[in-house]
């Protein structure tokens, strides 16, 4: 009695079980057969066919043949007989061998004779000698001349016999040369209201269409989580210590990555930080030795927005007040600090001790002028230097200048045919002018400034005028001696 029990409860699981499994079964509808999935007759020689299992397991390719005609006559003359294995969910794609990469790429065998059609042949795929399925029709009819045909994810089962993919209501046709499909397929469960978009290839697990989400049941991404209340999104990894990838999103969102206390860390906990080699270190970017720099950059760097670097002395690269390039290295002493802007020029300026624009000390302008002393803000436009390449408000200490071009040049003063004016003239020059000849006025040396080297060659010509009246007037007075001297006899 208690065995019979007991046979009746082994009974019972097992009848559970069955129905458990006719059950789980049924939510994932298959084909009864492998199909013709993808139909490619693209420029050129870009031509492939591909064969997809859905049967729910693996399936011994050796029991089928694809044959092809010439141009629908009906005779299939071509073939390829398969050999091997196609696991559940995996297709088998032939292409021509001289298809472009992105077909081969996908493609389990290159052979020409079964893919070298062009639109009017029929392809055909058979199970033990019995057709199952088809693509194209007889007569000649161009159905597939530069098109790709794929099979819509709600077909099932093969069909045998001529079928048209333009008119059949199986086939998805796109344009020439979409080669996106090649190498899967999707399979629609519509038997269970869901879709079997995962694949398997070998060891691996991949789907080729659609978003996935955790967490919601909208994603509008390739994979979207949505983690409830602090949870943390995302773990790759270990954590205590371990190298570890972590991702949150909430309120408090950050993602780092940990190894042994070394730290990459993007808004950290909240914070508005960025912290790399949070234990120490320093950071190369295109290099593996970046030496004692807490930063080295090896190669181009383009820097906007503000960016700034260190403490009390930091640099700056991007914009201030407007779209203009800015740059700025500031340091700090007190209320004052001192900058190197760029926004169309180069000025370096001072900050006063209210924290406003104290000028421009130094300018170096786009138009290749230089300024000291002149900007009372900074701006794009230039100061205009009246032609000069250096334009100074205040004074100039030196040791010495050098001037090498405009140098004074009056030695023609004592050439024979030089006109020198008299001084009765000079005399009358002056009562009229208040000024010597050729001498600029005080009022016009104000409106146009004192140019150094004319000064210096108008002066030296003066200079020899005054030396030839003195030697006139040493001749004269020798002269009066003599007579003089003569008189006294």
């Amino acid at each position: 009695m208690e065995n019979y029990k007991r046979i009746k409860i082994l009974i019972m699981k097992k009848i559970v079980l069955l129905i458990l499994m006719l059950s789980v079964s049924s939510l994932f509808a298959q084909t009864n057969d492998i199909i013709i999935s993808t139909y490619v007759e693209g420029s050129g020689n870009n031509k492939a066919i591909e064969i997809f299992n859905g049967t729910g397991t693996t399936v011994d390719l050796s029991n089928y043949r694809l044959e092809k005609d010439l141009n629908g006559s009906g005779n299939f003359i071509y073939y390829h007989n398969f050999t091997g294995t196609l696991n559940n969910s995996e297709v088998y794609v032939i292409a021509h061998p001289d298809a472009c990469d992105e077909i081969k790429n996908v493609t389990n065998l290159l052979k020409q004779v079964i893919t070298d059609f062009t639109g009017n042949d029929q392809i055909r795929l058979l199970k033990n000698g019995v057709e199952i399925d088809r693509i194209g029709v007889p007569g000649n009819v161009n159905f597939g001349y530069n098109k790709t045909f794929v099979r819509n994810s709600s077909v099932k089962n093969p069909l045998s016999g001529p079928q048209n993919p333009q008119t059949n209501g199986e086939w998805t046709e796109y344009p020439t040369n979409t080669f996106t499909y090649l190498g899967s397929h999707t399979f629609d469960n519509s038997g269970s209201g869901t879709t079997d978009l995962w694949k398997l290839k070998g060891s691996n697990i991949y789907r080729t269409i659609g978003n996935v989400g955790i967490g919601t049941t909208n994603p509008n991404a390739k994979l979207e989580i949505i983690p409830g209340g602090t949870q943390t999104t995302l773990n790759l990894g270990r954590i205590s210590g371990q190298p570890t990838i972590k991702a949150r999103t909430d309120a408090g969102g950050y993602l780092f990555m940990e190894s042994n206390g070394g730290k990459l860390g993007l808004n950290w906990y909240a914070s508005d930080n960025v912290i790399i080699a949070n234990g120490g270190g320093n950071v190369g970017i295109g290099t593996t030795k970046p030496g004692n720099y807490k930063l080295y950059v090896n190669g181009q760097t383009f820097l906007s927005d503000q960016t700034f670097i260190a403490a009390d002395k930091c640099l700056n690269f991007g914009k201030e007040n407007s779209s203009s390039g800015f740059l700025r290295i500031f340091n700090s002493s007190g209320y004052y600090n001192t900058y190197a802007d760029i926004k169309g020029n180069l000025y370096f300026r001072r900050v006063n001790e209210n924290g406003g624009n104290g000028g421009a000390t130094l300018g170096i302008q786009k138009n290749g002028t230089v300024t000291i002393g002149l900007w009372e803000k900074y701006e794009e436009g230039v100061i205009d230097t009246k032609g000069n390449k250096l334009s100074v408000n205040g004074g100039i200490l030196c040791k010495n200048i050098t001037i090498e071009h405009d140098v004074p040049n009056s030695d023609y003063v004592f050439e024979n045919d030089y006109n020198l004016k008299s001084l009765d003239h000079v005399e009358k020059y002056i009562k009229e002018n208040k000024h010597l000849p050729e001498v600029p006025s005080a009022k016009e040396f104000k409106e146009n400034g004192y140019k150094v080297g004319e000064m210096d060659d108008l002066l030296l010509r003066k200079i020899e005028e005054l030396t030839l009246y003195l030697i006139d007037l040493k001749k004269e007075n020798e002269m009066i001696k003599k007579e003089i001297k003569e008189l006294k006899k």
